[in-house]
C-alpha cells in the first residue's frame, strides 16, 4: 500500500472531501490519524468560512463526528431502530441523532477495524450509498475511516473484502523526528523533549512487541509527556512522569539526558558564554539548549529590562550554527511577537541576524 507523509495526507484528506470519496487511513498507533483528520477539517471550516464544530451540526458549521465503532456492540446504536410506516406494511428506520441532516463536515470512523464484524457491515451503506436506514447524507458531508494495521499488534478484525472496496486506502507514516519537532514548536511541547528528539530521534517512535509494558514512545504519548512535565525539574519525579507516558527505558534515559546539565551552571555559562567552547559532548549541548529553553519560558514574563534576553542571543556566537538555530526557534517560539518586539534594537540581534534570521523567518 502507498505511505505518505502527514503534509500529502493533508491534500489526499481535502482532495477527497472535494470529491466525495470515502478514504480509509492505515496508520502505526498514535502518529497523528485523528489528530491530521480534525486538522483538515478545521482548514477546510476555515476555507469555507464557516464555523467548525465538533459533534454539532447544522447550517453554517462544519462538523467533525467523530463516531468510536470499537465502542459499539449492537448495529443498531450506528444504523438507528426500525419501525413500521403508516399501514405498517414497510418497515422505516429512525435513524440515531450523530448522523446530520443539514451542514457540512466530516465523519470520522475512528479506529473502524478494531469493531466487531457485525458492526463494521453496518458502515457498507453509508459508506458506498452515503445513506444510513434509508436516510441519505446532506452533500457536504463525508465519511472517513482510519485503523491500525495487524504489525501494529492491535487487536483488530480483519475488514471484510465488500467493505474494504468501498473505501480508497492509503498509509500515513510515521513522521520524521526533525518534522515532528517542528510542530512541536509549534505546540508548546515542553523544549527538554525537543531537544531529546534531536538528539535521540529513534526514540520519536518505538514499538517492541515483545516488552513488558504498556507504556512506549509514539508521537502521542510524548504530547502527553509534555503536558505531565510541565514546570517539574525534579529529575526523580520526571523520570516517574515520563516513565508513565513513554516507558521506563525511555524515562531512564530522558533523565539521564536531562541530568547532563546537572554539573553546569546555566547563569554562569549566561554570563560568560566562552564556556560553551570548553563542551565537547553534543549530548550536553542539546540538553543544555532545553534547559535554556525551559529557562526562558519560565522567566520572560518578569524579563521586562531583556537582560536574560540579550544573554541568551550572546550564546550564539559561540554556539555552532545547528545549536544557535534551535535555541533562536525555542525562544522565538516562546513568544513570536514579544520575540521580534524585544529584539528589533538591540545591538546583539544585528550580529545574530546576519546568519540565522533566514530560519527563523523564512520568505
Amino acid at each position: 500500500m502507498l505511505e505518505i507523509d502527514h503534509t500529502e495526507m493533508e491534500w489526499v484528506i481535502k482532495k477527497v472531501y472535494e470529491t466525495k470519496t470515502a478514504l480509509f487511513i492505515w496508520g502505526a498507533t498514535g502518529i497523528g490519524k485523528s489528530q491530521i483528520v480534525k486538522k483538515v477539517a478545521k482548514d477546510l471550516a476555515e476555507k469555507q468560512n464557516l464555523e467548525f464544530r465538533e459533534g454539532n451540526y447544522g447550517e453554517g458549521i462544519f462538523t467533525l463526528i467523530d463516531i468510536r465503532l470499537s465502542e459499539e456492540k449492537d448495529p443498531s446504536n450506528l444504523k438507528g431502530l426500525p419501525y413500521p410506516n403508516e399501514s405498517r406494511t414497510k418497515t422505516k428506520w429512525l435513524p440515531i441523532e450523530a448522523l446530520p441532516d443539514q451542514g457540512q463536515g466530516i465523519i470520522f470512523f475512528d479506529e473502524l477495524n478494531l469493531a466487531l464484524p457485525i458492526i463494521q457491515s453496518a458502515c457498507y451503506e453509508i459508506i458506498l450509498d452515503r445513506k444510513l436506514g434509508g436516510k441519505p447524507l446532506p452533500n457536504g458531508f463525508l465519511a472517513i475511516a482510519a485503523g491500525n494495521r495487524i504489525e501494529d499488534c492491535a487487536n483488530i478484525y480483519e475488514m471484510a473484502r465488500p467493505l474494504a472496496n468501498r473505501f480508497c486506502h492509503i498509509t500515513l507514516n510515521i513522521p520524521p523526528a526533525n518534522k515532528w519537532c517542528d510542530w512541536g514548536l509549534e505546540n508548546d511541547i515542553d523544549t527538554r523533549i525537543v531537544s531529546f528528539l534531536q538528539f535521540k530521534p529513534s526514540y520519536l517512535y518505538k514499538f517492541d512487541e515483545d516488552a513488558n509494558e504498556q507504556a512506549f514512545p509514539t508521537p502521542r504519548a510524548w504530547e502527553i509527556c509534555s503536558k505531565l512535565i510541565k514546570g517539574e525539574n525534579d529529575n526523580k519525579k520526571l523520570k516517574l512522569l515520563v516513565s508513565m507516558a513513554v516507558g521506563s527505558g525511555v524515562g531512564y534515559e530522558f533523565t539521564a539526558f536531562n541530568s547532563l546539565t546537572k554539573n553546569l551552571n546555566i547563569n554562569e555559562i549566561l554570563d560568560d558564554p566562552s564556556k560553551i567552547e570548553e563542551i565537547k559532548d553534543i549530548s550536553v549541548k542539546y540538553s543544555l539548549i532545553g534547559a535554556i529553553g525551559e529557562l526562558y519560558k519560565s522567566k520572560m514574563k518578569k524579563d521586562k529590562d531583556k537582560k536574560l534576553l540579550g544573554k541568551i542571543l550572546n550564546l550564539c556566537n559561540y554556539f555552532e550554527p545547528e545549536f544557535s538555530i534551535l535555541l533562536l526557534r525555542f525562544i522565538k517560539k516562546t513568544s513570536e511577537i514579544s520575540f521580534k518586539r524585544k529584539v528589533v534594537d538591540m545591538p546583539i540581534w544585528r550580529d545574530v541576524s546576519k546568519k540565522y534570521s533566514k530560519y527563523l523567518f523564512p520568505v
